[in-house]
């Protein structure tokens, strides 16, 4: 359900999980007043948004009270771009796993006016003014993913900019004005934020931000209507975000309320630093490499941290996990393995079907050996996990390269591909198209083969070190059963194990205190098994929590109120305040701010409407530093 609420703006989100994940691909629409995706329109009063099944995208007329929304167009739409307060253009995913684009007219007939090859990248952005094309990313007979514009009359394509270095994807434009959309740049991210311009001014003030801001990456996160005013966000390695107020006209730049940074002194967190090397097969790899503050880097203990998705990757920024991890001792490798989306087509399919036993699962296994062969990694004293896909990652690992790792973390991690396509809930069954794509499908007896080849449970006898289970006892996307089937037979073989299961949770976690918690429990079972001697431990105490309190870095409401903005529309559960502890820190946490964004009335309404159907993941389940991030709209 979403609320709307007579005279007052919405605020404009950029989505981490259900609609922009189902282009396999989460870029940034920077500037935007309202998303596109969800847009209110001030003339007609309607809304869009899904009604908790990805192919029910649906409008409601907004009347200043809550209601359930209608179906806009029936199974197979993910996603709409609206023009003149009415959807125009319907996205569908076809049944061979592709994505398509359907024109609507003025009369309300349908035209497929544009076609993707199975597992392309297609994300339609906005409307140019008069409505009679539409800017787009895709990557279609394209190796990388780029800035389209695209005709609404005959689907033809123009290319308007794609990466000069031939590196990586697009990844954001950066825009903005809410009737008369104005474009002003794309970015690319690889190891940092590359800007290109179309408007010489903001160039000019981007030059002018980069000397006056500290050692970062700048995000022109969102802007007025009229483009003047600006926040900016900028993002560090070893710092959460910082956000500042821009004025073009009066070159005002004011650093916002930030309680995230406050928590953390200058030389308490580590520094990452990106990493390459070579696979068996020759290609360059990617990943980010995180030192403990005060070590050599040489012989360390080192947890291999395997993203989830597998269609998604890891940045170089401020993750609070990664900190909790370095400040107990460890060093922390994420490899961004092909499979990661961001780096190109092939070096994404390359990663399809190749779980667990070949080139995805093989992608972690060189990079773990090039830090053992560099002498960074102690060769006794590695651990590997991961949530999610990342947990299965690190159940094949421990499965099928037993002899390379001292234990192992699953996080609410899949053991059965067969189990777990067959498993596939009502919601998630219209984006089947894109497992069998990515995966396989259990219905064609070669890939069924396979998927059991690739399965930990069935090799659950390999497994030798010991390991750590996580699962949410009411995960609807990852059955516990996965967890528990797994844990039932290492246990009927003595082996060490331990398991928390969370009566509580879903995929995800809903609260601060549930996941802290739970990296509580990770820190002191890694002490047990990788932890080298004379390393001086410092636990996560209640003083030192501060990196998993730090993920959103200032005051929600108290920000809002003092840039004037909007009214947020707001429905929290109605015992939140009793429930969770250290209320006033929890407000900063992302699972807060997808119910501001969402309009939610509960906590499972919200979790359920939430996940991502191509990466598995809930928004919130690659971390703290995940989720939805609100954006503030200036008047």
């Amino acid at each position: 359900m979403i609320k709307y609420l007579k005279n007052s703006n919405w605020l404009r989100f950029d989505l981490c999980g259900l609609a922009a994940a189902l282009f396999l691909w989460i870029p940034c629409v920077c500037g935007s007043n309202i998303a596109d995706l969800f847009k209110a329109a001030d003339d007609s009063g309607y809304v869009i948004g899904a009604s908790g099944k990805p192919e029910l995208f649906a409008a409601v007329k907004s009347s200043g009270q809550q209601k359930n929304m209608k179906i806009l167009n029936g199974k197979g739409v993910c996603n709409a771009l609206w023009y003149g307060g009415i959807p125009r253009l319907l996205i569908k995913l076809t049944v061979n796993g592709a994505f398509a684009a359907d024109w609507i007219d003025g009369s309300g007939n349908t035209k497929r006016i544009y076609v993707c090859d199975p597992g392309d990248i297609f994300l339609p952005l906005t409307f140019i003014n008069d409505g009679s094309a539409f800017y787009a990313f895709s990557n279609r007979q394209s190796e990388f993913v780029r800035l389209v514009k695209i005709s609404c009359a005959d689907g033809q394509e123009r290319i308007i900019h794609t990466d000069p270095e031939k590196k990586v994807d697009a990844a954001g434009v950066l825009c903005s004005g809410k009737i008369n959309v104005k474009l002003h740049g794309v970015y690319y991210v690889d190891d940092g934020i590359r800007y290109y311009f179309f408007d010489e001014e903001f160039a000019t003030m981007h030059k002018l931000l980069v000397a006056k801001l500290p050692v970062g990456d700048i995000l022109w996160d969102s802007g007025s209507d009229n483009g003047r005013q600006w926040i900016i966000k900028l993002l560090r390695d070893s710092m959460p975000a910082a956000y500042y107020y821009f004025n073009f006209d009066t070159g005002e730049l004011r650093l916002l309320p930030d309680k995230g940074s406050a928590l953390i002194k200058a030389g308490q967190s580590a520094s990452v630093q990106p990493i390459s090397y070579k696979s068996r097969d020759g290609t360059v790899l990617h990943g980010y490499l995180t030192i403990p503050a005060g070590s050599n880097g040489r012989q360390l203990p080192v947890v291999v941290f395997v993203h989830g998705g597998p269609a998604s990757r890891v940045f170089r920024w401020f993750d609070p996990r990664v900190q909790a991890l370095a400040a107990g001792g460890y060093a922390v490798f994420q490899p961004n393995y092909r499979g990661s989306r961001g780096f190109g087509k092939h070096y994404m399919t390359a990663g399809w079907k190749t779980w667990g036993t070949g080139t995805l699962q093989n992608d972690i296994t060189d990079g773990v050996r090039h830090l053992i062969n560099n002498g960074v990694a102690h060769p006794g004293k590695i651990a590997i996990m991961g949530g999610s896909f990342g947990g299965y990652c690190a159940l094949a690992g421990l499965a099928f390269t037993p002899e390379l790792y001292a234990c192992g973390i699953d996080i609410f991690g899949m053991s059965d591909l067969v189990c777990y396509l067959r498993e596939i809930q009502d919601e998630q069954k219209p984006l089947q198209p894109l497992d069998q794509v990515m995966c396989g499908d259990i219905n064609n007896p070669s890939d069924l083969s396979r998927l059991k080849s690739q399965s930990p449970i069935n090799f659950a006898d390999k497994i030798r070190a010991p390991l750590f289970i996580y699962h949410g006892a009411k995960d609807t996307l990852i059955n516990p059963s996965h967890s528990e089937r797994m844990v039932q037979l290492l246990r009927s073989r003595n082996a060490e194990i331990e398991y928390y299961l969370n009566p509580n949770e879903e995929h995800g976690f809903s609260t601060l205190d549930a996941e802290t918690k739970m990296y509580y429990a990770i820190l002191h079972f890694l002490d047990k098994y990788i932890m080298l001697t004379g390393i001086r431990l410092k636990r996560m105490s209640h003083e030192n929590q501060k990196f998993m309190y730090a993920s959103v870095p200032f005051n929600f409401f108290t920000a809002s109120a003092r840039l004037g903005c909007p009214q947020v529309v707001v429905a929290l559960p109605n015992d939140v305040k009793n429930r969770i502890p250290n209320y006033e820190l929890f407000i900063n946490h992302p699972a807060l701010l997808r119910s501001l964004a969402w309009g939610t009335g509960g906590t499972t309404e919200l979790q359920r409407s939430m996940f991502c159907g191509v990466c598995r993941t809930r928004c919130c389940a690659e971390g703290l530093s995940a989720g939805i991030t609100v954006i503030y709209l200036l008047r």
